[in-house]
């Protein structure tokens, strides 16, 4: 699914990050803050990737700001965001660490514009 213009004109990064990263990751995707893969369903993380990056590299995450996200499922507008497998993005369950809250929506698996401000599970 492509990036519509909405979203576009809603992409504004304010901060990142540099991680050594571990496996090779395409844009858009969520990394761990533990070890430098993707983030999987329910971990903690710190940022999303802007551009695709090689394993062993430097990479810059999106700490701040809004950035596209790529979703394992659809998204609403409002719905606060966890990592689901391979660094996508889903609606938030329960004591699951947030990503941040949606503010474009899709209706399959896509790419939205979602707030960025990484925050550990919580009860």
């Amino acid at each position: 699914m492509a990036i519509d213009v909405k979203q576009n004109l809603s992409y504004a990064p304010l901060q990142q990050i540099k991680v050594l990263i571990t496996e090779d990751f395409p844009k858009h995707r969520c990394v761990n803050i533990v070890d430098g893969k993707f983030a999987d369903a329910g971990d903690a993380m710190f940022g999303v990737s802007e551009i695709s990056w090689d394993s062993g590299d430097f990479a810059s995450f999106i700490v701040s700001g809004t950035a596209i996200v790529e979703t394992s499922e659809a998204i609403a507008v409002g719905d606060t965001l966890m990592a689901a497998n391979d660094g996508k993005v889903a609606t938030r369950a329960l004591a699951v660490a947030t990503l941040g809250v949606a503010i474009t929506a899709c209706s399959l698996p896509g790419y939205i514009v979602a707030t960025i401000n990484p925050v550990p599970a919580v009860l």
